[in-house]
């Protein structure tokens, strides 16, 4: 997984389900991507990744007796999707349904992934999750950053 994506962008869906990506994250989708469920979202991997991704998760159930029906549903609704010519990707009917994807959408970069959000849903994550941030931004930076020593 090399490619990290960063930052939000609205856009809609056209009437045939196609989404146009933002230009920052087509390069490393090529070759390919799949898109799949995500939490309460859909992700889009490169290619390459997912195979990887899905070992991942099928260790996760081996090891902690995660549901093999996560997995199922996971696997079973992923699909490949290649760019076209504009930069657009098919979104299935189903998979819009599962993430409650109408016209309007956030596609936001995630790290190693493109989530592809409805933005009620998205705003309320967000809200769920500020009062964590400060937290983990000081506990994350504190292992990286020396501290700051009191002025004399």
């Amino acid at each position: 997984m090399s490619r990290r994506f960063y930052g939000s962008h609205h856009h809609k869906l056209d009437p045939k389900g196609r989404l146009t990506l933002p230009s920052e994250y087509r390069d490393p989708l090529v070759d390919g991507a799949v898109v799949a469920p995500w939490e309460q979202c859909l992700a889009i991997f490169p290619s390459d990744d997912f195979d990887a991704i899905t070992i991942e998760l099928e260790q996760q159930v081996r090891r902690a007796g995660t549901s093999v029906d996560a997995l199922r549903l996971f696997q079973h609704s992923a699909h490949h999707a290649d760019l076209d010519a504009q930069g657009r990707v098919l979104i299935r009917n189903e998979l819009r349904s599962y993430a409650k994807l109408d016209e309007e959408v956030v596609v936001a970069g995630s790290g190693a992934r493109i989530e592809v959000w409805n933005p009620e849903i998205l705003t309320s994550t967000h809200d769920e999750g500020a009062p964590d941030l400060s937290a983990l931004i000081r506990k994350g930076l504190s292992l990286q950053m020396p501290l700051e020593k009191p002025s004399e």
